[in-house]
């Protein structure tokens, strides 16, 4: 249940990220910041984190707060994956590396967090 939770927090993050980038640059309502910011997809986006949000109280229910933080931090990954496929943004190697270190940083608590209480 929890890596569903994980996975489920991870989508909205995901797609808050990507809606409120595509939106950033698009007009909004109104010429007058911020409520130049506001359009129909800062305004899912402003949902998807809502969405996250209300994931991640759940998840801190059931997890410390240590473990539920080093768990979400596949959204870093994820995220930065996602804008390389959909937004065509470039991923060189050392963002290669960063991941890999934050995958394996994962693994390490995610694993160990049993054993600590």
């Amino acid at each position: 249940m929890t890596f569903l939770v994980v996975l489920l927090i991870t989508s909205f993050t995901v797609a808050g990220n990507l809606f409120l980038k595509v939106g950033a640059g698009r007009p909004g309502i109104s010429e007058t910041w911020p409520v130049s910011l506001i359009n129909l997809h800062t305004m899912i986006g402003t949902f998807s984190f809502g969405l996250a949000f209300i994931g991640y109280a759940t998840l801190l229910q059931r997890l410390p707060l240590n473990v539920a933080q080093a768990m979400f931090s596949i959204q870093f990954v994820a995220v930065i994956v996602s804008s390389a496929f959909i937004l065509g943004e470039p991923i060189g190697p050392m963002r290669w590396l960063g991941m890999a270190l934050i995958l394996g940083g994962i693994v390490v608590v995610s694993t160990t967090a049993a054993r600590d209480f």
